[in-house]
């Protein structure tokens, strides 16, 4: 793939994520070989054959916040949305609140957590409850899921781009009391009109 092709492949990407990938294109021009093969590792990121989209999303949103970038986690996050993945569940997610999260997410996030804090003695028994729910492949979603989370993360603070997550955990916090805000206002509105 020639530079000029892959440059707009990232800038498609960046405006569908709102993402920015001046790290990737400065790395194009100044190391056109560590570029190619950043591209060549690119589609591994994305694989996913035995569990649910939106489990292995969330569990990289929680990888991602453990390398603390906040670009990175808001293109995780991004993602989550796109795939259908309620920001109420993306926050719970992020802050330990599991409540509001189905047992397959719940499974998701605490493997993700489990991995990226090195907890073996809970790794053991998170990797049965895997194996069970789907398959050992799963294993595999996983493992390439939260090794990428941590890969990008790395790769842009190596690189000098790096900024913490804590502003988009509190954006997203904002958001949700926002749109919370808004839905008791129109239930309380309705409640009066009756």
């Amino acid at each position: 793939m020639n530079k000029a092709i892959a440059k707009y492949l990232l800038s498609d990407f960046s405006s569908r994520y709102g993402y920015d990938v001046g790290y990737i294109e400065n790395m194009a021009d100044i190391s056109p070989g560590a570029f190619y093969r950043y591209l060549l590792c690119t589609p591994l990121s994305s694989y996913r054959k035995e569990v649910p989209a939106k489990s292995i999303l969330l569990a990289k949103v929680v990888a991602t916040r453990h390398f603390d970038c906040g670009p990175c986690l808001q293109l995780a996050i991004n993602m989550a949305r796109e795939a259908g993945v309620a920001d109420q569940t993306i926050h719970g997610a992020l802050t330990g609140t599991r409540e509001r999260l189905s047992d397959d997410e719940q499974l998701a996030t605490q493997y993700a957590t489990a991995v990226v804090e090195q907890n073996a003695i809970e790794l053991v028994d998170l990797e049965k409850l895997i194996v069970a729910r789907w398959s050992e492949a799963a294993l595999t979603d996983f493992a390439v899921a939260i090794a990428f989370a941590a890969f990008y993360p790395i790769l842009r603070r190596g690189l000098g781009h790096a900024h913490s997550c804590d502003p988009v955990i509190k954006e997203l916090a904002a958001k949700i009391e926002k749109e919370s805000s808004i839905a008791k206002g129109n239930m309380t509105s309705m409640a009066g009109a009756q």
